[in-house]
């Protein structure tokens, strides 16, 4: 398709060789470039997309294991002040130190939300919530991302296959990659969550971890724009590189040897030729020196011809008419002049019937086939001034000339006076 589409338009602006050769090249080197880029574009988005994912899947696997430490001490007490509150889902959510202080339980649940909270505020970082198609906590019910990986999660809970989700989505406060895997219920869990009807193993829900991406996108946009230009850029570069190394090696040569060409064109066969070197086109440059010695020869040949034949012509003793297939007069001699009074230029084109009056023809001898004419023949030249004159023709069939087909040469002898002689 490249291919065609580069014929069609060096057919329609009807360009050079070299403007043919390097489109072509410019338009390949675009084709890959693109490519190229296009595929290193999609190897930065995976790339992307996995560092995405290994970072949440780090943030998950550290959660985890906060909780199972949390789960393993049975909880976490911290003293009661402002703004820690009791957690009401809890069977003995606090207890009264012997100092008399307050101390409350914070279970991995709520650890989890507290440090979600706390990453949100510190950091934004990012963001992670624990949820469950069936929470004690209303503030941990499922979004519609988190309930379609919980669905899923279900149906493949006797497969016991791990699995993670994630996807891009847009939020009120920007676009966020969330990150879903599952929680699996352990003997610690069962103090809150057996009453449930969880059993060790179960998928009981999962966490879901939000990476605020929009820096991250407008860096990829950057990125992406970066690409871009390096295409153009270094397809402009390549496509240069090419051209210059191209016209010094190959269009150099090649006008050196046009102009050669034109120089044979109009019969200079005396300049060298203007690329010999040690190379293909150096060999097109032997070949054309060669073609030069030959068309010189040729040549010298031809004009050393046309010079014996203009000086048989011119030298004949008789008045010479030259004739196409048609005896339409093409050349005569100097002595057609005197004859006929006409100039040679005045009657070239004409008919031979012009000066030659057929009428007053006879022939000297039978012809040797049956509708031919006799190559002998007496009848009247019509001069200019009107006068005719007796004369006698021979002709020469299957003359070559510069027309179409055979033409025929005529000799025209003025017998005047023998015509005088026989009568007296």
């Amino acid at each position: 398709m490249n291919s065609f589409f580069v014929d069609a338009i060096c057919r329609g602006l009807a360009m050079r060789l070299s403007k043919k050769v390097m489109l072509s090249v410019g338009l390949f080197i675009i084709l890959v470039n693109i490519f190229i880029f296009f595929v290193i574009g999609l190897r930065l988005d995976h790339l992307f997309m996995k560092n995405l994912e290994d970072t949440a899947r780090a943030f998950y696997k550290q959660i985890i294991i906060t909780r199972a430490w949390v789960a393993m001490h049975g909880g976490v007490y911290v003293k009661k002040r402002p703004g820690v509150e009791i957690n009401p889902y809890l069977p003995n959510p606090f207890i009264i130190s012997a100092a008399g202080d307050t101390l409350v339980l914070r279970n991995p649940a709520l650890v989890t939300r507290e440090l979600s909270e706390l990453s949100a505020r510190m950091g934004k970082r990012f963001q992670f919530h624990l949820t469950s198609l069936k929470p004690i906590n209303p503030a941990n019910l499922p979004s519609p991302f988190e309930r379609e990986a919980l669905l899923a999660l279900a149906r493949h809970q006797n497969t016991r296959k791990y699995a993670e989700y994630t996807c891009i989505e847009k939020m009120a406060s920007g676009q966020f990659f969330r990150y879903f895997a599952p929680l699996y219920t352990e003997e610690s869990c069962l103090t809150c969550h057996g009453r449930q009807g969880y059993k060790v193993g179960d998928i009981r829900g999962g966490i879901s971890i939000l990476i605020p991406i929009q820096k991250i996108l407008a860096e990829r946009k950057k990125n992406i724009l970066f690409i871009i230009l390096g295409c153009v850029v270094a397809s402009i570069f390549v496509s240069t590189f090419i051209f210059l190394i191209f016209k010094r090696f190959i269009i150099s040569p090649l006008r050196r040897l046009e102009s050669s060409a034109d120089k044979i064109r109009q019969g200079d066969y005396a300049s060298p030729i203007g690329y010999l070197k040690d190379d293909e086109i150096g060999d097109l440059g032997r070949a054309m020196e060669k073609m030069q010695k030959a068309i010189h020869r040729s040549t010298e040949s031809i004009l050393y011809s046309e010079r014996k034949y203009r000086q048989l012509l011119e030298h004949s003793p008789e008045a010479i008419l030259i004739t196409d297939a048609h005896d339409t007069i093409l050349e005569g001699n100097e002595k057609i002049t005197r004859l006929s009074l006409y100039p040679v230029g005045e009657i070239a084109g004409k008919p031979i019937s012009t000066i030659m009056n057929r009428n007053k023809r006879v022939d000297y001898a039978q012809p040797l086939k049956s509708g031919e004419n006799s190559n002998l023949f007496e009848t009247e030249l019509i001069r200019k001034d009107g006068e005719t004159i007796p004369i006698e023709v021979s002709v020469v069939d299957r003359f070559s000339t510069k027309s179409p087909g055979p033409g025929k040469i005529y000799y025209l002898h003025d017998i005047s006076s023998r015509k005088r002689m026989e009568q007296h």
